[in-house]
């Protein structure tokens, strides 16, 4: 098996940290975010490995580059505030901007391997099988009415394990199944599935359209509409 070198790379990173807290005095506090900052970026990259979706590991690989930036800012301050020499700090920003750089790499590697997902997804011919159709209220949640027929892909798994939920646009009546194209996919940033839009051939709508659609369930996440 391949070494994983940004999970080794992490590790060192987090344990050298650590024992460089343990050795040097300076404010508590920065001692305290160093440590935070430095061990996250081991901690979400080591979680990235067990992920449930391309989408969950992009997410952790993200926060992991935000809180090497944040370590790196520390080290800064501490070589600042002569909390430590400059042959230590660039011991270990040197380390943090490796693994800065192999995140940046791992995440743009992640966007495009989701853009051409999208590209293989939208304009295919798919059957909708609606359970919740126009007019029903959510199984769970019953201030959601649904205002669109709204089913899953048979057959098509979904990186939360269940087949892949869509949208039905476009129809103005209940409905049990429907056949139609994908037009858009709603990638949700704080969550591991995607939602796709499917509309009659021949039939379009806009960004804003889709937004509007589905916002009556779509407003509790933080979501991009891919078309």
């Amino acid at each position: 098996m391949p070494k994983n070198y940004l999970l080794i790379y992490s590790e060192q990173l987090a344990t050298d940290i650590e024992l460089m807290c343990q050795s040097i005095k300076a404010a508590s506090n920065t001692l305290f975010q160093i440590r935070k900052s430095s061990s996250s970026v081991y901690a979400n990259i080591r979680e990235a490995n067990y992920g449930q979706s391309k989408a969950d590991m992009l997410s952790k690989f993200e926060i992991a580059l935000k809180e090497c930036s944040e370590t790196e800012g520390w080290l800064r301050l501490l070589l600042n505030t002569n909390g430590i020499d400059g042959d230590t700090y660039k011991k270990h920003r040197n380390l943090c901007g490796r693994i800065r750089r192999m995140l940046i790499s791992s995440c743009q590697t992640l966007k495009e391997q989701r853009r051409f997902m999208k590209e293989l997804m939208i304009g295919n011919s798919v059957k909708v099988i609606v359970d919740r159709p126009l007019g029903s209220v959510h199984p769970k949640h019953k201030d959601i009415i649904y205002t669109v027929n709204y089913g899953y892909i048979p057959g098509v798994i979904a990186p939360d394990g269940e087949e892949q939920d869509a949208y039905i646009l476009g129809v103005n009546e209940p409905v049990t199944e429907f056949v139609g194209k994908v037009i858009a996919v709603i990638h949700r940033l704080n969550d591991i599935e995607d939602k796709w839009v499917v509309a009659p051939e021949g039939k379009f709508f806009t960004k804003e359209e889709i937004a509007n659609s589905v916002a009556f369930q779509e407003k509790f996440f933080d979501t991009e509409i891919m078309m």
